[in-house]
C-alpha cells in the first residue's frame, strides 16, 4: 500500500511536476512488466524484476533534489519515493538473486490440492497461451 501511495497517489496530486509524471509512467511500466512476469511464471520471486525500472527513477529523483525544490509536499514525496522504493528494490534484488540458482521458479505459498490459488501459470485450460514453467508436477500446488 505504501508503494502505491508513493508511486501513484502522491504523483497524481503533484501531477504538475515533471518528476511526478515520470514516476507515474515508471509505475505503469512496472505494472505491465509484473503482469507479464506473473502470466509467464506465476507468483514467484521473479516479480522483483518488475521493480528494476525503479533504478533509473531513483537516480532521476535524486538528481531532482539538486535543484533544491521548495514545495514541502514535493520534497517530502521525493524523499518518500527514494526511501520506500530503495527498500523495496533491496528486497527485490535479494529475491531475484535467491531464485537464480533454481531451475524452476516456485510459488511463495503452499496451497491445498485442487485449490484455485497459486496454481502455476499455464495450468488452466482457459489460458490462451500455455507456458508451463513447472515440470513433473501432478498437483496444482507445490509443497
Amino acid at each position: 500500500m505504501l508503494l502505491m501511495i508513493c508511486n501513484m497517489i502522491l504523483p497524481l496530486i503533484l501531477i504538475s511536476h515533471i518528476e511526478a509524471q515520470v514516476a507515474i509512467a515508471v509505475f505503469a511500466i512496472a505494472a505491465i512488466l509484473m503482469s507479464r512476469i506473473t502470466s509467464h511464471s506465476g507468483f514467484t520471486r521473479l516479480l522483483g524484476l518488475g521493480h528494476f525500472v525503479w533504478f533509473p527513477l531513483i537516480a532521476y529523483l535524486w538528481s531532482a533534489l539538486t535543484n533544491q525544490p521548495t514545495e514541502p509536499l514535493f520534497v517530502f514525496w521525493i524523499y518518500a519515493v527514494l526511501i520506500v522504493n530503495s527498500l523495496s528494490l533491496l528486497i527485490d534484488v535479494i529475491d531475484v538473486i535467491r531464485i537464480l540458482p533454481e531451475t524452476e521458479p516456485r510459488p511463495f505459498k503452499v496451497c491445498k490440492p485442487n485449490s484455485p490459488w497459486l496454481i502455476p501459470a499455464g495450468s488452466y485450460e482457459r489460458h490462451a497461451v500455455h507456458h508451463p514453467p513447472f515440470k513433473n508436477n501432478n498437483s496444482p500446488c507445490l509443497s
